[in-house]
């Protein structure tokens, strides 16, 4: 497993083991799910989502520049962790849903 997928499944094993109410933003997760329910991460994908990331001052201090070739590189990748987090949660549910 790389050290990415690692952090990834680290941080979901801590999410599971806390009994915190559902996040803020749930219900913005779950729309971004349904729009994107395969993990198909394109470049297409990355322009449409790059604005909320935007204005979620997520992306800071990076430009939008800087991060298309980063999010190119890292496409593949985003797109395995989705099958392996998210797709599982269809079995298991968890992260970002109310119990």
């Amino acid at each position: 497993m790389s050290h990415e997928m690692q952090e990834l499944a680290d941080g979901v094993a801590f999410w599971h083991g806390r009994r915190w109410p559902a996040g803020f933003h749930n219900s913005k997760y779950v729309k971004w799910a349904k729009q994107n329910p395969n993990g198909d991460f394109t470049l297409n994908w990355w322009h449409q989502f790059l604005p909320i990331l935007r204005v979620w001052k997520a992306t800071r201090p990076f430009s939008s520049a800087e991060l298309a070739p980063r999010f190119t590189k890292s496409a593949a990748a985003l797109s395995s962790a989705w099958q392996v987090v998210c797709v599982r949660e269809h079995v298991r549910p968890g992260v970002g849903r109310s119990a």
